[in-house]
């Protein structure tokens, strides 16, 4: 079988542009935790663990976090997406521009101070 392959040094390589995504700031998601430490502690909420999302990372970026107040670490990081709004789903027209609401039925995310229908409260905006 005949190879159509040509040969092609490494300078001929066209250089593909890699989007920089924003890295896990530790700093920020321990003071984010201790923020929801005080809150709980405030209200007598259970302060075993909290959820931390940082919407300010892109999805593809693991920034769901489960903080567990006792060992004051992350102790599960997951991958999350967002709302898409009135944007068909899976579609990237709220990447550079994402909103957010705490309205039912939005289809947008939330970024706290939401009190769900099981009880637990959402606070504050992580970003």
């Amino acid at each position: 079988m005949e190879s159509n392959k040509e040969n092609i040094s490494h300078d001929q390589i066209p250089e593909i542009p890699v989007e920089n995504k924003p890295e896990v700031n530790s700093d920020k998601i321990k003071s984010k935790a201790q923020e929801a430490l005080q809150f709980c502690q405030s209200k007598n909420f259970n302060t075993d663990f909290c959820i931390l999302i940082d919407m300010s990372l892109h999805s593809g970026v693991k920034r769901f976090f489960v903080w567990d107040f006792k060992t004051n670490s992350v102790s599960k990081q997951y991958l999350v997406g967002h709302g898409c709004g009135s944007n068909q789903w899976s579609s990237d027209e709220s990447k550079d521009a994402p909103k957010f609401s705490n309205e039912d039925g939005s289809h947008l995310s939330a970024l706290g101070n939401t009190n769900w229908k099981d009880g637990v409260t959402a606070i504050g905006e992580f970003m």
